[in-house]
């Protein structure tokens, strides 16, 4: 009786230091987090142990490295860590080379057949790459950038950061330009725990020129005025022409007189902003021939003013041959006879 219930409460204490153990191993216990960069290397340490008599690392329910000298005096790497993993026989350091996102995942380690409380979380991420900023989207009033980087999916976490002149505007992929300030240059700077990398832009909220045409401003018995036209209108942005011949720059600005000994010849012009350009090519006497409508007009009210005036005057003088009294109709009629009759070279009298 007296051994049965010694057994019980020996058990008991048994249960009890196990459940304690337990409890003090997980208030005990400890996760290290280790942040690395592809193709990195990584170092992991038993924590408060200085010599080791054997030694095993697992990534989760895995080996990855053991060293027992009871079974071999020889370290073993285990899958993918051969070739690129070694262990330390006397203080249990593991090192992984040519770190892989695969990688990524918790680690632990026992020690002379003791697990040890603490476990290490390893993470593996790419570096930085290709930052990009792209017009997003766009209004009458502002402009809507995105900043982008690669690797654009997976664990990858980028903080984004957008600066202008050296100055901190806001966190975030999106930034909104208002138009009056877009002759400013913007930088973005992406970046994750292992890397950063920035790139800045500027101008890239104006819009592609577009719809260039060549058009005849105005003439003259000399001179044709030529006139290039372009999209987007001046308020998206100043455009810079350019006129060229034959190859030939000619002139800076919209407008090009042209003498007419050289309308036979084509003409180029070349609109730009900074973010695009485009060309046209026309014959100068494809726009210029004929005369100018303000020409036309002025020749047309010209001709209507003359036929006007001589009818204004036929009914003058008919209005002058109209009889009042006797006097007035013989004094008429012998003016009008010799108007009449001048002709046949006859005399009213």
């Amino acid at each position: 009786m007296f051994r049965s219930l010694f057994a019980v409460v020996l058990e008991c204490l048994m249960v009890l230091l196990y459940l304690i153990n337990n409890i003090l191993f997980y208030f005990t216990s400890a996760v290290k987090v280790h942040i690395k960069v592809v193709n990195g290397d990584v170092t992991l340490s038993p924590v408060g142990i200085s010599t080791v008599k054997s030694v095993v690392w697992k990534f989760g329910i895995n080996k990855v490295a053991e060293f027992d000298p009871n079974f071999s005096e020889e370290v073993h790497i285990f899958g993918n860590y051969e070739g690129r993993t070694t262990l330390n026989k006397e203080t249990g350091k593991i090192t992984i080379l040519k770190l892989t996102p695969s990688d990524s995942g918790t680690f632990s380690v026992e020690v002379d057949s003791v697990l040890m409380p603490d476990s290490y979380r390893l993470e593996v991420l790419e570096a930085v790459n290709n930052v990009t900023i792209i017009k997003a989207d766009s209004s009458n009033s502002s402009c809507e950038l995105l900043c982008t980087a690669k690797p654009s999916s997976g664990e990858a976490s980028f903080n984004y950061v957008w600066i202008k002149n050296g100055q901190f505007l806001s966190n975030g992929s999106y930034l909104t330009v208002n138009k009056s300030h877009l002759s400013h240059s913007y930088t973005c700077n992406a970046s994750n725990p292992v890397s950063s990398k920035s790139t800045t832009v500027e101008d890239i909220c104006k819009e592609a020129v577009n719809n260039v045409d060549i058009r005849k401003a105005d003439s003259s018995n000399s001179l044709c005025e030529l006139l290039c036209e372009a999209m987007p209108s001046p308020g998206e942005g100043s455009l810079n022409y350019v006129w060229i011949k034959n190859g030939q720059f000619l002139s800076n600005g919209s407008h090009l007189d042209v003498s007419n000994s050289d309308l036979s010849h084509s003409y180029t012009c070349n609109a730009s902003n900074p973010v695009s350009w485009k060309i046209t090519t026309e014959k100068a006497e494809d726009n210029c021939k004929g005369r100018p409508i303000g020409a036309i007009v002025g020749t047309t009210v010209t001709g209507i003013t003359l036929i006007g005036f001589g009818v204004a005057m036929y009914l003058w003088k008919k209005r002058a041959c109209k009889p009042d009294d006797d006097t007035a109709e013989n004094g008429c009629r012998a003016g009008c006879n010799r108007v009449t009759d001048a002709p046949n070279g006859k005399s009213g009298e």
